[in-house]
């Protein structure tokens, strides 16, 4: 009986310590499960690279129609913008050359909580299992995700709520239109040489400053800009530009002539002014001895950007040729 007791003892001993062993295996074959996962998903999800292009892909998205991207939120889980459709890119080519340097294969763009998107069975096992990874108890946030063609995932965020909204108050909706202005000013004085153009135009559209040079006056040209290209937007009191012109100048020349002839009766005056100055012959008149003004080319004389002569004639009787 003694024997039978002692080997039932030696094997209950050999089963509680068996017991503990596979426990003890069991629990480190989970923890080395998680840190495997844990050490393949570091080489799968949201690497460097991958975040440093989502990043630039997260940049461009927000300058696109970012408001019609975010608004399909409201009735759908995800937006796809792997196609760069021009519903939400205004430059649909360069977003695909975009998307094609940067190695994205997919691009959506989803509410910070993805629950909805997880339940979706839209994606791949793989992409869900990314999803699986996606922590976040708030809802009023949205975020990009993308999977890449060397089969790894990414997701940055976009836009929160706070900052969607002040972007829709200031981003430009569907044929909208918005007012702009066009200053010229001559540039050493900045006083207006016209009045300023008030023009209207798509919200959103690009303004290239040069077709605005003001050229119904011969006397003007442009120097300078203060922007080359403008972007409309719903500010309006930042919706203006500036040409900045300067003025011709010239040479008037006036000749003293005898009248009928092209004799000298005195020096040739020579004066520079800016296109556009009027003078008066009168100023010009000179007293040659006796001789009497017979006649000028111009009496009313104005400036143009090319050098002008104008002719002015005495009798031809009289005494000295001209006198100082």
């Amino acid at each position: 009986m003694k024997k039978l007791n002692k080997k039932g003892f030696m094997l209950t001993e050999t089963l509680i310590v068996a017991t503990m062993l596979i426990t003890i295996l069991l629990i480190m074959y989970v923890q080395f499960k998680t840190v495997i996962r844990s050490y393949q998903q570091s080489f799968k999800y949201n690497t460097i690279n991958d975040l440093y292009s989502l990043y630039n892909v997260k940049k461009y998205v927000e300058r696109e129609k970012y408001n019609i991207m975010a608004t399909r939120l409201n009735t759908a889980s995800y937006v796809d913008l792997s196609d760069c459709s021009s519903l939400y890119f205004k430059d649909t080519a360069y977003c695909s050359q975009l998307l094609d340097s940067l190695n994205i294969k997919e691009l959506y763009l989803v509410k910070e909580n993805v629950k909805d998107v997880k339940s979706s069975n839209n994606f791949s096992s793989e992409f869900n299992n990314f999803l699986k990874t996606i922590k976040s108890d708030k809802t009023s946030e949205y975020r990009l995700i993308a999977s890449f063609t060397d089969n790894t995932f990414g997701t940055l965020k976009v836009l929160n709520d706070k900052r969607y909204e002040d972007f829709i108050s200031n981003s430009c909706q569907p044929n909208q239109e918005v007012n702009y202005s066009v200053y010229h000013k001559f540039i050493t004085t900045n006083e207006d040489i016209t009045n300023p153009s008030k023009l209207k135009t798509g919200c959103g559209s690009t303004l290239n400053t040069a077709n605005f040079v003001y050229t119904n006056n011969s006397c003007y040209y442009p120097t300078n800009f203060s922007t080359n290209q403008l972007t409309l937007g719903l500010d309006e009191s930042a919706n203006y530009f500036t040409i900045y012109y300067d003025r011709y100048e010239s040479d008037l020349t006036i000749n003293y002539y005898e009248v009928g002839t092209t004799n000298v009766l005195a020096p040739s005056v020579t004066i520079n002014a800016f296109c556009g100055y009027k003078l008066n012959i009168d100023q010009y008149k000179k007293t040659i001895g006796d001789r009497e003004f017979v006649s000028a080319t111009e009496d009313d004389i104005v400036m143009t950007k090319n050098d002008k002569t104008v002719n002015i004639y005495y009798t031809a009787e009289g005494g000295s040729v001209y006198e100082d």
